[in-house]
C-alpha cells in the first residue's frame, strides 16, 4: 500500500495523476489545478510532478482541472479501489487552448463554432477523420473556439475534419494547413429538426467589471451546476421540451448569494452576463492585486493566492480582486505567485486584512 507521512500520520494515497502536455509531451508549461468532483481536499504534488489524492473513501469520482492553457483532453473518472498504484499513475492528457503558448513556427488550426444565431457552441468536438492525423481532435471551449496542432505536416495538406455536438447536424469541413502556420476557420452549426437543447452561458464579474472566478453558477429547476473559470466563464446545458424560466444561483466567499432569472431557449445559446454585488460580508476582507512590468500593465498574468487555492487572470488594467471570509484573525499573510508565459515568476508575500479592502502592486519582469 503506498502511503504519504502527512503531519506524522500516515495517509493512504488513493490515485496519483500525472499531468502530460500533449504538445510538448512533457510537463505542462503553466499552473494546473487538479481538483475531484465532490471532494474538499487540495492535492499534494510532489517534486516528481505526480498531483497526489489522500484517503479517498471507495467511490467513482470526476477529474476536473482549472488551467487558462489546457483542457482535459478527455473526460477522466477513477474508482480509487480499481487502482493499482504499484503499476502505474493515472494519466492526465492536457490538450491546449487557444491560449496556450505555440512556439511561432508551430503547425496550428483555430476553430470557432458557431450555431445559426453566431453564438460559439460550447463542447463541440472537432475531428480530423482518415490521412496521417486521422482521430487528432479537440473540443471548443465556453466561447466555441479550440486549437489543434500537428508535428508532422508537410508544406501543405488538406484536412477533412467532422464537426459535431449533440442536438446538432454533424458537419464536414475541408481546411489546407500550411507547415509553420497558423489557419484559422468558422464553421456553423445546424440544430438538428426537434432539438431540446438549452445552452447558457455567460461571464461573472464584480461592479468593477473584474472577473469573479470559482463561483458556483447553479440552475432552479435543472439541478446542474458548474464553476466559473480563471476568467469567470461558465457554461450548463439541460434537455427541455419548450422554452422555459429558470434561476441562475450564483455563491462565492466574500460575496452576498445572488439569484437572476433567465429564460431558457430550446434549440438556442443563450448568453447571460452577470454583474455580482459587492455587498460583501461583514468581517470579509478585500485583496485587490495589480501586476505591472517595467513598460505598464500586465493583461492575462495568472495570481494566485497559495494558502486560500484561489486564483484569477489579471485583467487589461493589470487588476484582479480576491474577496475571503474565512479570516479568523485581524490580519493574516499569504502568498502570491504570479506567472505568465514570456515572464519571470514571481513569489511575495502580503498581507490582508479582515473587513479591510487593500490593493498592493507585484512588478514582474520579461524573461
Amino acid at each position: 500500500m503506498n502511503t504519504i507521512a502527512v503531519n506524522t500520520r500516515s495517509l493512504r494515497v488513493s490515485v496519483a495523476f500525472d499531468l502530460v502536455d500533449l504538445v510538448s509531451g512533457r510537463r505542462p508549461l503553466s499552473e494546473v489545478r487538479v481538483r475531484v468532483a465532490g471532494v474538499d481536499q487540495v492535492a499534494t504534488v510532489k517534486d516528481s510532478g505526480y498531483v497526489l489524492f489522500l484517503d479517498l473513501p471507495e467511490s467513482e469520482y470526476e477529474v476536473l482541472i482549472e488551467a487558462r492553457d489546457y483542457a482535459l483532453q478527455d473526460p477522466v473518472f477513477f474508482n480509487p479501489a480499481a487502482l493499482d498504484l504499484t503499476q502505474a499513475t493515472v494519466p492526465l492528457n492536457l490538450a491546449p487552448r487557444v491560449s496556450y503558448p505555440f512556439d511561432p513556427d508551430a503547425t496550428t488550426l483555430f476553430a470557432t463554432i458557431v450555431d445559426e444565431q453566431g453564438m460559439g457552441v460550447p463542447g463541440a468536438k472537432v475531428e480530423v477523420v482518415g490521412g496521417l492525423f486521422g482521430e487528432t481532435f479537440a473540443r471548443t471551449d465556453v466561447s466555441g473556439r479550440c486549437a489543434l496542432f500537428f508535428d508532422e505536416a508537410d508544406e501543405s495538406r488538406v484536412l477533412n475534419l467532422i464537426v459535431s455536438k449533440d442536438s446538432y447536424v454533424n458537419k464536414s469541413v475541408a481546411i489546407t494547413i500550411f507547415r509553420g502556420q497558423q489557419v484559422s476557420f468558422v464553421s456553423e452549426l445546424e440544430q438538428l429538426a426537434g432539438a431540446n437543447l438549452a445552452v447558457l452561458i455567460g461571464r461573472v464579474v464584480d461592479v468593477a467589471n473584474l472577473v469573479v472566478t470559482q463561483a458556483q453558477v447553479s440552475v432552479s429547476p435543472w439541478g446542474v451546476s458548474a464553476q466559473t473559470d480563471w476568467d469567470g466563464r461558465f457554461f450548463l446545458e439541460q434537455s427541455v421540451t419548450a422554452d422555459e424560466s429558470v434561476t441562475l444561483n450564483i455563491s462565492q466567499d466574500g460575496f452576498a448569494d445572488q439569484s437572476q432569472a433567465v429564460t431558457a431557449v430550446k434549440g438556442e445559446v443563450v448568453d447571460t452576463p452577470v454583474v455580482m454585488n459587492l455587498d460583501v460580508l461583514p468581517d470579509t476582507a478585500c485583496f485587490g492585486v495589480e501586476i505591472t512590468t517595467d513598460g505598464g500593465f500586465v493583461q492575462g498574468a495568472l495570481v494566485e493566492v497559495i494558502e486560500k487555492s484561489r486564483a484569477a487572470l489579471s485583467n487589461a488594467d493589470g487588476l484582479t480582486r480576491f474577496y475571503f471570509n474565512d479570516l479568523t484573525v485581524d490580519s493574516e499573510t499569504v502568498t502570491l505567485r504570479v506567472s505568465k508565459t514570456g515572464y519571470t515568476t514571481k513569489t511575495v508575500t502580503r498581507t490582508v486584512r479582515r473587513g479591510l479592502s487593500v490593493r498592493r502592486s507585484v512588478n514582474i519582469k520579461p524573461e
